[in-house]
């Protein structure tokens, strides 16, 4: 921590790291803002001046310690604030939340996530911030930064917003950077597409920085092979049935109380090897829910806006099969779902739009005759295209 308090109860700040001011306090008693512990001051070589609880006991606040990472980042932040003439400040204790932002910009609270953390204790820890009227922003340090595939916790700090896509926040102390990932997606096998755009350090205003996904001034396409990402996909399910992989085996249980085999299922289920980003494990069971739906309803046709409604209905009730993203409402999760969902089977051709109307196609659906080498080589090299801004997907 660079904040600690003294015998008088006034506050006592590194953020100068004087060397005046380190030896006028070394040797003091001082204490933790948040516990009221005596803390000490350390001030090695290894990291920059900073206080320390002297016991072992947790503190809230503070109990996943202190790396040098992170230390170095809080301090870069407040000089970026200061540099941006910010009224900011550091390390604030929130009473009523017990909890100290890292940086508090008015009702803007910066968290610096270095270290690994339970999807429990993150989801109440934004829940306290969004409960009492402030706005957090999680940013991954190094450890948690995705590359080719996100980490549980990382994907647990992740933000939506219908110009950027699923979007991530990370910081990178070594080559001194605030970096966005957006439009977010990822293969069957989780392999992760992102597009990056970083800042250097107080090279902008920081607040316009994080504007940046509600801004309407960028594009971004991507093109999927669905080709080969579909071949890939399915392959890999022949394979885990056979080695009985303990997952698919309880996929398999499932689809097979009800009537189907996962190797035989209708083809759009294996459609477009892009798996929604939002499911716990396999997508193959929100897929199952909304397919049920969609045969029900569109055997008389049914317009978009109801049967939009009532796809988001039936996967509100199927919400176990969701991850909790602490940073974006379950409506809204559910509604670029049920988007994504729809847009699939258009493409697949499996609901056709009459007049005013959808209707579900019966005749692709009955036509289980050909194997799925032969409709596999029917996509030819046909590619998905996803896009940001999200629009409306049901025409």
């Amino acid at each position: 921590m660079l904040i600690a308090c003294d015998e008088n109860n006034q506050l006592v700040s590194l953020m100068s790291e004087s060397e005046e001011l380190i030896e006028k306090i070394r040797g003091s008693k001082l204490y933790c803002v948040s516990c009221g512990e005596q803390v000490r001051l350390k001030n090695g070589q290894r990291k920059i001046a900073h206080f320390a609880h002297i016991s072992k006991k947790t503190c809230d606040s503070f109990s996943e310690g202190e790396t040098e990472e992170h230390l170095f980042l809080k301090q870069a932040l407040a000089s970026w604030c200061e540099r941006d003439g910010l009224d900011y400040e550091i390390e604030a204790y929130l009473p009523e939340l017990n909890q100290r932002p890292d940086i508090l910009i008015g009702k803007l609270a910066l968290e610096v996530q270095c270290s690994s953390i339970s999807k429990d204790r993150l989801l109440q820890r934004t829940r306290n911030y969004l409960e009492a009227g402030y706005y957090p922003i999680w940013i991954c340090g190094e450890k948690l930064a995705p590359k080719n595939k996100i980490k549980e916790v990382a994907r647990s700090l992740c933000y939506f917003s219908e110009n950027s896509g699923f979007y991530l926040w990370s910081i990178d102390w070594r080559e001194k950077e605030l970096a966005i990932q957006f439009h977010l997606e990822e293969q069957w096998n989780r392999q992760l597409h992102s597009v990056t755009k970083k800042w250097c350090f107080s090279s902008e205003s920081l607040l316009q920085i994080f504007s940046f996904p509600e801004k309407r001034l960028f594009f971004h396409q991507r093109k999927h092979n669905t080709r080969e990402l579909v071949q890939a996909y399915y392959q890999d399910l022949n394979k885990k049935l056979v080695t009985k992989d303990r997952c698919i085996l309880e996929v398999q249980a499932t689809l097979y109380n009800k009537g189907f085999h996962l190797l035989h299922l209708p083809y759009w289920f294996y459609y477009p090897g892009i798996r929604l980003f939002c499911c716990k494990q396999s997508d193959i069971f929100v897929k199952q829910k909304f397919f049920e739906l969609v045969q029900f309803y569109g055997k008389e046709g049914i317009c978009s806006e109801a049967l939009f409604i009532l796809a988001v209905n039936e996967l509100e009730k199927a919400d176990i099969y969701l991850i909790i993203f602490p940073n974006v409402s379950k409506k809204i999760l559910i509604q670029q779902c049920v988007r994504e969902l729809f847009h699939w089977l258009k493409v697949c051709q499996l609901i056709k739009k009459i007049e005013n109307k959808w209707y579900y196609n019966h005749n692709i659906i009955s036509d289980q005759t050909i194997s799925f080498g032969n409709w596999h080589s029917q996509l030819g090299n046909k590619y998905l295209i996803s896009a940001t801004p999200i629009e409306n997907m049901i025409l």
